[in-house]
């Protein structure tokens, strides 16, 4: 258990640098008057880790850092996304 905790605080730690730098997109949205569409990039990565999820649900069994894995991915493959096509 200790090492998966550790792998978990790596994958968190990475997440959060990766989404800080990411995620200024929706501040920039908020700025130019689009609330809606940063909450919608929001919304977007939460829905698919919600789908990651329920998919490691009945494929695989119980693991924290699936879990962490799916929660930090998942988001970051939308913020992503949002930043080439916004960009652009």
């Amino acid at each position: 258990m200790r090492q998966d905790t550790t792998i978990l605080a790596v994958i968190v730690f990475t997440y959060f640098c990766i989404s800080f730098v990411f995620k200024i997109i929706t501040t920039i949205l908020i700025a130019d008057q689009f609330p809606a569409k940063a909450s919608l990039i929001d919304l977007s990565g939460q829905l698919l880790s919600l789908m990651v999820i329920l998919i490691l649900v009945k494929t695989t069994e119980g693991s924290l850092v699936n879990l962490g894995l799916a929660l930090c991915v998942a988001p970051l493959i939308i913020l992503l996304g949002a930043n080439f096509v916004l960009f652009k």
